[in-house]
């Protein structure tokens, strides 16, 4: 068996948001610059272990059929009182229309945070 025909994604954005303290309102990752996939992936890290919180991030992009969101769970607490609470990443695979936006929000929900975001953007 062969394979004609290899896609190797090429990164096209990394981005870090450090020290949140609160949602991140929707905010352009960058626009499509072809139609086709793109894998963007999250990570997101606190150190806040006094409290029950979480965070979750929400992900916007145009195809054919129009404009899409989807939200994940990001950041909760599994041992409340370690250095570090909990770390989780999300990833989303999407077929973006070329000029149109891949966009990011975040909310806090059961309380306040301090957080930090990693994103990736790969196009394949």
């Amino acid at each position: 068996m062969s394979n004609p025909h290899i896609v190797v994604p090429q990164i096209v954005a990394d981005q870090s948001f450090l020290n949140q303290t609160a949602a991140i309102p929707q905010t352009s990752i960058l626009p499509a610059s072809a139609t086709g996939e793109y894998r963007i992936s999250f990570y997101g890290a606190t150190a806040n272990t006094s409290v029950s919180s979480a965070v979750n991030v929400t992900l916007f992009w145009t195809d054919e059929f129009g404009v899409h969101n989807n939200k994940q769970s990001l950041v909760a607490p599994v041992n409340i009182g370690n250095p570090i609470t909990y770390l989780a990443g999300v990833n989303f695979f999407v077929h973006a229309l070329i000029g149109t936006d891949l966009a990011f929000s975040t909310e806090l929900t059961l309380g306040s945070i301090t957080y930090d975001l990693y994103l990736k953007v790969e196009q394949f």
